[in-house]
């Protein structure tokens, strides 16, 4: 198989609406002839190119699998350094109460900052899967276009053949 550039799943499925758009019309007939050997391969190409469209899926799940971790280690980060200063800023003895409240207050700061990194992860993670199912609808509606182009373009070449064979003569 030649080497080629890399060509989206998109444009291979234009080139193939314009292989079966373009062909030749049948005279008399509500039927056209295409270049199946061009459609073929451009429907091969196709699904070369599936796979990777699939795995930039899995892709986008365990970045935001990964983005959710971080976000966790830096909202525990943030939860230890403010009870370290928590800690340090009870110790004193001479500030205690103010302390105490100080410490609270960066507590909760921290609780509702990890809670907000946390949800900003989790919305993060949903548009990038549901951008993506959106893009894998619209290719795999494309695909089944394709094959449905393909499918009546044989199906028409079985009725054209069918009638332009030759009668059976009848000897007796």
């Amino acid at each position: 198989m030649k080497e080629t550039p890399p060509v989206d799943i998109v444009q291979l499925l234009e080139d193939i609406e314009d292989v079966v758009g373009g062909g030749w019309a049948v005279p008399g007939m509500n039927r056209s002839l295409v270049d199946a050997e061009r459609v073929l391969e451009l429907v091969e190409a196709v699904r070369e190119r599936l796979p990777r469209e699939m795995l930039s899926a899995r892709q986008v799940a365990a970045e935001s699998g990964q983005l959710r971790q971080e976000s966790q280690a830096a909202a525990q980060q943030v939860l230890e350094t403010a009870r370290a200063q928590a800690a340090e800023l009870v110790s004193r003895d001479a500030i205690y109460k103010e302390a105490a409240q100080q410490a609270r207050v960066v507590i909760e700061q921290a609780e509702r900052h990890a809670r907000e990194t946390r949800a900003s992860a989790d919305e993060y993670a949903a548009q990038s899967l549901r951008g993506f199912e959106e893009r894998l609808a619209q290719t795999l509606a494309t695909v089944r276009n394709g094959i449905a182009a393909l499918d009546a373009a044989r199906a028409q070449r079985g009725t054209v053949d069918a009638a332009t064979a030759p009668m059976p003569s009848h000897t007796t």
